[in-house]
């Protein structure tokens, strides 16, 4: 797993967070707790993204 930086992690346990309490009030299969999983599934694999490479690196 790619490290987080700047308050990654805080964004991941405040999503997992949200998840839960969705899944305990709402119910695991609610439209609202469905859009709050797909979200946070896609936060979790844009922060394991390596980082793109700079534009100094660039050959041109």
């Amino acid at each position: 797993m790619a490290v987080p930086v700047s308050g990654g992690w805080r964004r991941l346990a405040a999503a997992g967070a949200l998840l839960e309490v969705c899944e305990e009030v709402l119910s695991p299969g609610h439209p609202l707790t469905t859009r709050v999983r797909e979200n946070l599934e896609t936060l979790e694999r844009e922060m394991n993204q390596p980082p793109a490479p700079s534009p100094e690196s660039s050959d041109e």
